[in-house]
């Protein structure tokens, strides 16, 4: 088996230092963005290899400080490497960056596989962000979280503002080389954006049963 570990927040190969008092941010390592509109869908119809290539090769996702009331601490209590990102800077409360201006994102990052072949793989992802994971309950493109532009199952969706899950689905097919993982988050209110997360992928031991746990880790308290 071989197990690859994909965070956000990441630069320079080390987790990096979330803004506090400019505009000046960091670029994460391996995130890319394709930004959307505000309050709506980030496309009208189920995504495309065209979508999915354009967060290929879109900008750089950058980090920022998490919201001081609305989200969760500044890590993942799974892994307090991963930290928060969104498609662009911004302030809040004349402070701290924290995702101004909202935005619908489909986010994309590359994983390698060394092992031959195509294999499954299980993947476990905890992660956090603003306002939904995905477009559910209703819209065009439901699920949140994508391998090589397969949607994974419905525990990677739903509200998650303010709240940690964890999801894991089995048998997703990866290949040898270059793969892409895809975290799309929709913007339902117009107010601030962004997405912390850290996925486990292990290749090559497959698990005859699919199955998610989608299970409230921490809770909004304001």
């Amino acid at each position: 088996a071989e197990t690859i570990i994909v965070r956000s927040g990441q630069v320079g190969g080390s987790p990096g230092t979330v803004p506090t008092t400019s505009y000046v941010s960091s670029p994460d390592d391996i995130f890319t963005v394709l930004t959307g509109p505000s309050m709506l869908p980030l496309r009208g119809s189920s995504f495309t290899a065209v979508d999915f290539a354009a967060a290929d090769a879109g900008s750089s996702a950058v980090l920022i400080s998490p919201h001081p009331t609305a989200w969760p601490a500044l890590t993942l209590s799974t892994d307090p490497d991963a930290r928060w990102i969104n498609h662009i800077h911004g302030l809040i409360f004349q402070c701290c960056g924290s995702g101004i201006p909202a935005k619908s994102v489909l986010f994309s990052a590359p994983f390698n596989v060394t092992t031959p072949g195509t294999n499954p793989a299980t993947v476990t992802c905890t992660f956090a962000g603003d306002d939904r994971l995905g477009d559910a309950p209703t819209g065009p493109n439901p699920i949140g979280v994508y391998v090589n532009g397969v949607p994974l199952n419905s525990g990677f969706s739903g509200p998650v503002i303010g709240v940690e899950y964890t999801a894991t689905d089995n048998n997703v097919p990866v290949t040898q080389g270059q793969n892409r993982i895809y975290f799309y988050t929709r913007d339902t209110a117009g107010s601030v954006s962004g997405l912390i997360c850290s996925c486990t992928i292990e290749v090559g031991a497959p698990t005859p049963v699919e199955e998610a746990s989608w299970g409230s880790i921490k809770t909004r308290n304001d």
